[in-house]
């Protein structure tokens, strides 16, 4: 009987401990939880829209890579973007804070106004002349009376302007361009680094040359010291991950 009463008391005492651990659990996981949403600041980004597929906008809804880039880049921060639509020369909206980045086809090299800083760049937008290995050409200059595969209507076209005696033919796409080199039907093609990226190149036929050097950047004011260290450190990690290799294959890999 009293060993009975015993293994009761025990029991109880078990059951009441276990309460105390669950309730304590809970009430840590709520503190916690509560610390990390208020340590997650607000960072008002203003988003140039009219920059597809980097940003733009569909059904009323922001979409693109430089929102899906900076929601990871921001989490790795602990900020929440609040975005706001601006023109692309809304420097004066930064520079009197009512935006505290700019993003959207913000080139590298550029000339910007004083009171700007920028980070490094989060996306290599620089241009590459590929040629045939028995017909190689490593420079603009010398596509004068050749036959040249390029995307029309673009800065690509602003390239090759004063190339004498060429003939542009229009960029379809990555795979029948490159079939139209190997087979003789165009002297070069001029592409951007993402495909080179994305698809591979038979360097035993192939040679490709940099002809234009170029990235996207984010814009910040030149007193953003800290906020500009975090971005380049979190952007440094970030191009290197399969991550990005995956956003740039949603975003820029062809049908």
């Amino acid at each position: 009987m009293k060993k009975n009463i015993l293994y009761q008391k025990n029991q109880f005492y078990n059951l009441n401990l276990l309460k105390k651990i669950l309730f304590s659990l809970i009430i840590f996981l709520v503190f916690v939880t509560y610390s990390c949403n208020s340590e997650q600041k607000i960072l008002n980004v203003g988003i140039y829209t009219e920059y597809p597929p980097f940003s733009y906008k569909e059904d009323d809804k922001i979409k693109g890579f430089n929102i899906d880039f900076l929601d990871i880049c921001l989490k790795e921060i602990k900020y929440k973007p609040n975005y706001i639509e601006i023109d692309f020369d809304s420097f004066d909206k930064l520079k009197n804070s009512e935006v505290d980045i700019l993003m959207g086809g913000y080139p590298i090299i550029y000339k910007y106004p004083d009171g700007i800083s920028l980070t490094e760049p989060y996306f290599d937008m620089s241009l590459y002349l590929i040629s045939r290995i028995d017909n190689p050409i490593d420079s603009i200059e010398k596509l004068s009376d050749k036959k040249l595969i390029l995307p029309l209507y673009t800065f690509s076209e602003e390239l090759v302007k004063n190339v004498k005696n060429l003939e542009k033919l229009p960029y379809k796409n990555y795979s029948e361009s490159m079939k139209s080199l190997e087979n003789g039907d165009t002297d070069a093609v001029l592409v951007e680094k993402v495909l080179l990226d994305i698809y591979s190149l038979d360097e035993n036929k192939f040679i490709k040359v940099k002809v234009y050097n170029q990235g996207l950047t984010i814009v910040l004011r030149e007193d953003s010291d800290e906020l500009r260290y975090e971005f380049n450190n979190t952007i440094s990690n970030l191009i290197k991950t399969k991550q990005y290799k995956n956003l740039i294959l949603k975003w820029f890999e062809e049908e």
